[in-house]
């Protein structure tokens, strides 16, 4: 509704971070080129030793600041694994407090049981990175010999769990020409470990790391291997293959504005960084995009300053990186704005009123079925 009626709106959605550092080596990870820890040539950020960047309470505070305008939901993310942070439990225990929805991405290859406790206690939904079907396959694109480790724990959550709704638990698969040939195989395994999905995603390549593996792999080799991922689904078990992804991004490098001429979707969702940086969004993070940071300005003078409105005016879909997490809600925006103008109240407030019926009648029908999980605030 705000952009209706201004083109801007106030943060929904957060996608925060705890730390740089990860235990994890992964050769096509999207953000290494921003990590500390077990670095390597492979990074790109040319500093072995590297000394890694934790947030402190300072963050939390902010993420209160953002609530108090009105956000609704967190993701922990981050630049490395959330988990490794000595007060990851707290903050997520502070974080829930807020009555925030929160959703966690982890590699699951921590060894601590009151982690996985705290995380089954206190998360909406519980994304886990594994783009394997076996030890040979994860040693690969994980770099760690934990592969075992991370099945554990991944029983571990489920049973946890038990027949409790949440939180929703799946996995993610990034493919590229060395996995994509095991998703069946990966399919398989993760339906019998009990989990509720398992998502299908190309691999992206960062052109802020100069060191970053190439994704050479094509959809028409994919395709069959994803189809028979998805022979797999049944009425506890989703398989989302994300072909749209394979089709617009393989083989590209920038958005281009194929579809929209302007971004619309960065208010609704922007990030906060473990440096206390808020950044537009994950794929303009370093790209000269920062709109403050939390230990210079609060959360409310950051959101209203011409800063912020200056890096809102200058993103160029042209020169964006293709694959943004947004890309999806700009399409959904763009359909629901077109035959309305921004800035046209009376049209925009019949429009929103409608739309608000449809909403709640298609929800309601959701919630009676009981046949998907969903919440409007991750968007």
């Amino acid at each position: 509704y705000d952009l209706w009626k201004t083109g801007d709106a106030k943060p929904v959605h957060m996608t925060i971070g705890f730390t740089n550092y990860c235990q994890h080596k992964c050769p096509w990870c999207y953000i290494n080129w921003q990590q500390s820890g077990r670095t390597s040539l492979r990074s790109g950020n040319g500093e072995l030793k590297r000394k890694a960047i934790n947030a402190d309470d300072r963050l939390i505070e902010a993420v209160g600041e953002a609530v108090d305008m009105g956000l609704k939901a967190v993701t922990i993310v981050g630049d490395g694994e959330p988990t490794l942070h000595k007060k990851f439990i707290n903050y997520i225990e502070k974080l829930k407090s807020m009555n925030l929805d929160i959703g966690l991405f982890t590699n699951m290859a921590f060894k601590k049981d009151e982690i996985l406790e705290a995380i089954i206690q206190n998360v909406f939904f519980l994304r886990i990175s594994l783009d394997s079907a076996n030890k040979e396959y994860h040693d690969m694109t994980h770099g760690n010999n934990d592969f075992d480790n991370v099945i554990e724990n991944i029983k571990k959550a489920v049973d946890l769990r038990k027949d409790k709704k949440f939180p929703i638990i799946g996995i993610q698969y990034v493919t590229n020409q060395d996995n994509y040939k095991d998703l069946a195989n990966a399919a398989k395994l993760y339906k019998s470990l009990g989990v509720d999905y398992m998502t299908i995603k190309p691999q992206l390549k960062n052109e802020l790391n100069p060191n970053h593996k190439d994704n050479t792999l094509k959809f028409k080799d994919a395709y069959k291997y994803m189809r028979e991922a998805e022979n797999f689904e049944d009425k506890n078990f989703k398989v989302y293959a994300k072909y749209s992804m394979f089709v617009e991004i393989l083989g590209r490098t920038y958005n281009n504005g194929t579809y929209y001429k302007k971004c619309v979707a960065t208010p609704l969702s922007p990030y906060l960084d473990e440096d206390g940086n808020v950044e537009m969004c994950g794929n303009l993070k370093g790209r000269g995009f920062t709109m403050g940071n939390i230990y210079k300005n609060s959360f409310y003078e950051i959101w209203n300053s011409n800063q912020r409105k200056s890096c809102l005016d200058k993103i160029d879909l042209k020169k964006c990186p293709v694959g943004c997490k947004l890309d999806p809600l700009n399409k959904t925006l763009t359909d629901l704005l077109k035959e309305t103008k921004l800035g046209d109240s009376n049209k925009a407030d019949g429009d929103y009123l409608r739309f608000q019926t449809e909403k709640k009648k298609k929800y309601k029908e959701v919630l009676e079925s009981k046949k998907e999980k969903i919440h409007t605030n991750f968007i």
